[in-house]
């Protein structure tokens, strides 16, 4: 229809010009869901497209099983609102469920998190020459504290790395 033309390609709402308005859902794809709740007039006709915060806004299964979406933008003292499926459009990127989409930066994060961890991993097997630590048994009387210290080093020297993996 020409209003749906009208909001997408010039004003989808009063304080928005369709750049403004496909900017602000590009950037909300940035975290992995775009939303923009459909506002109707008593005929049911699209009126206005309004974008939600995605941090806010979340897809939700109701009693009756329709999927809906539960939304605290625009609400305040932690009261929400649920937008029925049908005044709402929904934009995931890639996903696991079909209902919300993962945030590429939140990914990309836990890639980098990850990749770190195993490089200090990696670092600490490497600098003990990939040798494990281990337990010195004497099964004659308990030797006095300078010699167990001495039977520790000569064990660190012959077996262990700098750091990892001493014997204690």
């Amino acid at each position: 229809s020409s209003d749906l033309h009208y909001l997408l390609a010039v004003e989808p709402n009063p304080e928005m010009t369709a750049v403004t308005f496909v900017e602000t859902l590009v950037g909300c794809l940035a975290m992995g869901n775009c939303y923009a709740q459909i506002e109707r007039n008593e005929l049911k006709q699209p009126v206005a497209l309004w974008p939600l915060n995605p941090q806010r806004t979340e897809p939700v299964r109701l009693p009756d099983h329709t999927l809906a979406f539960k939304t605290y933008d625009g609400e305040s003292d932690g009261r929400f609102r649920i937008v029925k499926s049908a005044d709402m459009i929904h934009v995931p990127l890639f996903s696991v469920s079909g209902r919300k989409g993962l945030s590429p930066i939140l990914q990309a994060k836990q890639a980098l998190g990850l990749a770190k961890a195993a490089e200090l991993f990696g670092a600490r097997l490497f600098g003990n020459d990939t040798r494990g630590g281990g337990l010195l048994m004497n099964k004659g009387p308990k030797p006095d504290p300078k010699t167990q210290k001495e039977m520790r080093e000569s064990w660190q020297e012959q077996s262990g790395g700098t750091n990892h993996g001493k014997m204690k």
